[in-house]
């Protein structure tokens, strides 16, 4: 019986953790410019990457797509997408100053070590 209720328990316990995780505030970081969004094809798209979490902040960039199933992109709780920081830290005003927020707490992906 003990058994049970301790499996149960764990049960329960790791469905109210999945319903903790609530992103509360999503900066859009990127976006996509005004005019290139004015001239979207009929079979274009825009939509958002949830491309890191910290907490119940994230940040998200737009991205234009022609797949009709492409909804964007959700990265792990409390994780983040390494491909699109490094997209984004291309082109980064403040990449030669030491970072910015896209990229803060992420040095590593950017030494020589881990480039």
């Amino acid at each position: 019986m003990r058994r049970e209720l301790m499996r149960r328990l764990k049960r329960l316990e790791s469905r109210f953790q999945e319903m903790n995780r609530c992103v509360v505030l999503v900066w859009i970081t990127h976006r996509v410019e005004a005019a290139r969004r004015e001239a979207l094809a009929d079979n274009e798209r825009i939509v958002r990457d949830l491309y890191r979490e910290v907490g119940q902040c994230g940040s998200a960039r737009e991205r234009i797509t022609t797949d009709p199933a492409d909804e964007g992109r959700e990265c792990p709780p409390e994780g983040y997408f390494e491909d699109v920081i490094r997209e984004l830290h291309e082109n980064c005003e403040r990449r030669d100053r030491g970072g910015c927020r896209d990229c803060h707490g992420l040095e590593h992906l950017f030494s020589p070590a881990g480039s």
